[in-house]
């Protein structure tokens, strides 16, 4: 489109006498503009010239989003772009950088592609957020209980809830729950959707 032909040329303009001093005297990378806006071609033009797609907002601006969001690959996720995200990832963007990891956003949000992307490029199913407080709670579990086709998806890649409570005095009635939660993820998807099924699955929670 033509507005997007602009920006490239803007771009193409800019990026030439844009200094790495200067992007780091404004906090943020054009990257960083480029993922949330969902600026495709011009998120590959910043790559094919070498900008880093690993880095980081500073932290008087990171502190401006209540997720602390610090990566370009978290403003595509958070924005459900996957597009954006599968550029950054081919080009070797990490996912292990933002203090709320981009799987549990992509989870968070019910994005099944957006997960499946992730995994596949290695993003740790097994972690949790413990920026807002101390707890070992299994994050991930917590927000797909009631999402039984993302729950499979995330014990079908490696997902072992019942190794991620803290302290251990808790496991042994914490275990019984994840026994329930993966008995109702393995329920045969004919099974799931008969209305007593559901009924039944609703009963447990």
């Amino acid at each position: 489109s033509s507005p997007c032909v602009l920006k490239l040329c803007i771009l193409r303009t800019l990026i030439p006498v844009t200094t790495k001093r200067a992007i780091r005297l404004s906090g943020q990378s054009p990257v960083h503009s480029a993922a949330d806006g969902g600026q495709t071609e011009c998120l590959e033009l910043l790559i094919q010239n070498g900008f880093d797609i690993n880095t980081q907002l500073d932290k008087h601006i990171s502190e401006n989003y209540g997720d602390l969001r610090k990566t370009p690959l978290y403003f595509a996720v958070s924005n459900g772009d996957v597009t954006g995200a599968e550029i950054l990832l081919k080009a070797g963007a990490r996912t292990d950088l933002d203090p709320l990891r981009c799987i549990l956003v992509a989870v968070r949000a019910e994005r099944y592609e957006l997960v499946k992307l992730l995994l596949s490029y290695g993003a740790e199913v097994n972690c949790y957020f413990r920026v807002i407080n101390n707890t070992a709670f299994p994050t991930a579990l917590y927000y797909c209980l009631r999402d039984h086709d993302m729950l499979r998806l995330l014990l079908n890649s490696g997902y072992q809830a019942h190794k991620r409570f803290l302290p251990k005095s808790t496991r042994s009635c914490i275990y019984t729950v994840y026994n329930i939660v993966v008995k109702v993820a393995k329920v045969e998807p004919e099974q799931r959707e008969n209305a007593c099924m559901r009924n039944k699955i609703s009963d447990i929670w």
